[in-house]
């Protein structure tokens, strides 16, 4: 039986405390309009307003203008993306920043930052420091050879509580773990009781590193490998989470670098869907992916002969399906000219209508620099499902609260999945698009709902080949003889396993289903 999860949003109204007074609603009287909801925020109630639409005195009504990123270029070193409250504003390329609308080259700190011929500049949580070489210390700010004595750590264990570093003065200093403090070169235990209490009890420090105790009492998140301290919190290097900026049913996808793929312990993955090894890829071209799947009022909109009703016929707002991959670019050619844009497919030779189920085309792509509609790629696909996260669903993990992996179809409890996908647990059918919670990017049921085309061939060991890192790429050679085009995401009636961002899929690409249809892209051209 389905548990309904309960809504992120009711969150707000939960009162803490145990007095058992009733919780006053804030909301009474109230009115944002048709087009909005009351919360109640720090400073008392607040108006939030649907996708597409402002507060505008008082009342959420819709957001009419032309879209504020027209004109704001960020200096050629940048893209412009919209805030919730349709602000235009600069995300920078690496080694630039902001400067208003405009983005500017960083000053490194470290240029005029001298260590000596035996360390180097390195950049932390309050400026740059000196890393110096095995061997040697750091005296008067240069990294200079090692007293004869060797390494004042050697012999120092923190009375196993801590970590040795070197102080200034060549002396070890412990850093102790949570509920220890330092006294010399140990670390001893934290007495209970008031003012005993360790400074790292509050300190939370991510599941990338650990809160220590320095030597004058202050708490210190020591970070793992590839993470760095931000305000006493462990954040990736190169982490590519970025503000969502949609606009207009699409939402701006800023270029990046993602592992994609499962991970060797996930036990989910199908025989032969080729989703391991897990492996870097960058996309280098910031790209408009569509908020949604394509619905069949948009469908019908440019190809009115579609002879293949959708699952959930008769449905405007569900997604589009029983099409075939070359109705799929059929239809984004269309859009593409009715757009102005120029056609990504040169499509020829088919048996039959395109729009209509046309088979054994002959297709040639015109390149990911096309500015008209297309297909995404298998790996943009994944880029923006998975919106700078590494589990394997967007919004968390696939273990429940028993531990188990959840792959298929048995009860997700103490996972979020349906909150953010229809699947064969919560769902019999498609679904209206948009009615789940989207993802950091701002992007609609990209788990689950319906299964959408993308353009790569399949090869189970495609991603064997790129292990080492590849670039933009665009799936295994046409010269491979392969036959089958992937599609991704998962549908109503998959299991958890086939909804994981990392799940692949592949068929004949004159082969239509009730549970496949599309989302479009477009390469953001400067």
């Amino acid at each position: 039986m389905f548990k309904k999860a309960l809504p992120l949003v009711a969150l707000l109204f939960i009162a803490c405390g145990d007095s058992g007074d009733e919780f006053e609603n804030y909301c009474v009287g109230v009115d944002c309009g048709s087009h909005g909801r009351c919360a109640v925020g720090a400073e008392g109630p607040i108006c939030i307003c649907d996708f597409g639409f402002v507060l505008q005195d008082g009342v959420c009504a819709e957001f009419s203008a032309d879209n504020p990123c027209k004109d704001v270029t960020c200096s050629g070193h940048g893209v412009c993306m919209l805030t919730p409250s349709y602000e235009p504003v600069c995300v920078c390329n690496e080694g630039y920043q902001r400067d208003g609308q405009k983005c500017v080259a960083v000053p490194n700190p470290c240029d005029n930052f001298d260590c000596g011929e035996h360390g180097r500049c390195g950049l932390g949580n309050d400026g740059p420091f000196c890393i110096c070489d095995d061997g040697f210390v750091l005296q008067g700010g240069v990294c200079k050879e090692a007293p004869t004595g060797g390494n004042p750590c050697k012999d120092v264990e923190c009375a196993g509580d801590g970590v040795c570093t070197i102080a200034y003065d060549n002396t070890p200093v412990c850093l102790c773990r949570p509920g220890y403090q330092s006294n010399g070169a140990q670390c001893v235990k934290v007495e209970g009781g008031g003012g005993g209490q360790s400074p790292c009890t509050d300190v939370d420090c991510g599941s990338n590193g650990s809160c220590v105790v320095t030597s004058d009492n202050k708490a210190f998140c020591l970070c793992d490998e590839g993470y760095y301290r931000h305000d006493n919190r462990c954040t990736k290097v190169d982490d590519s989470v970025v503000p969502r900026s949609c606009f207009n049913d699409w939402c701006l996808i800023p270029s990046g670098t993602f592992e994609m793929g499962a991970p060797e312990e996930d036990t989910c993955p199908v025989s032969g869907s080729g989703e391991k090894p897990v492996h870097p890829v960058t996309i280098s071209r910031p790209f408009h992916m569509k908020q949604t799947e394509v619905t069949q009022k948009e469908w019908a909109a440019l190809i009115a002969n579609n002879q293949h009703p959708s699952a959930a016929d008769g449905c405007d707002d569900c997604p589009v399906t029983n099409i075939n991959w070359f109705d799929a670019l059929h239809y984004a050619n269309l859009l593409s000219l009715d757009e102005g844009y120029d056609e990504c497919y040169e499509i020829t030779d088919c048996e039959g209508t395109l729009g209509a189920g046309a088979q054994k085309c002959t297709v040639e792509f015109k390149g990911l620099d096309c500015n008209g509609y297309r297909l995404p790629t298998e790996a943009e696909w994944e880029y923006a499902a998975r919106a700078g996260t590494k589990t394997a669903y967007w919004i968390g993990s696939y273990y429940g609260d028993n531990g188990e992996m959840l792959c298929n179809q048995e009860d997700p409890l103490g996972t979020l999945l349906p909150q953010i996908a229809w699947y064969d647990y919560n769902s019999e059918g498609p679904k209206l698009v948009g009615r789940l919670l989207p993802n950091p990017w701002g992007l609609y049921d990209m788990n689950g709902n319906v299964f959408e085309w993308v353009w790569d061939l399949f090869h189970s060991s495609y991603y064997h080949r790129n292990q080492n890192g590849v670039t933009d790429p665009l799936g295994p050679d046409p010269d491979d003889m392969l036959t089958k085009r992937c599609y991704r995401g998962g549908a109503f009636n998959s299991p958890a396993s086939l909804v994981r961002s990392a799940s692949r899929s592949a068929i004949s690409p004159s082969s239509n289903s009730n549970n496949l249809g599309l989302r479009l892209v477009r390469t953001a051209v400067p």
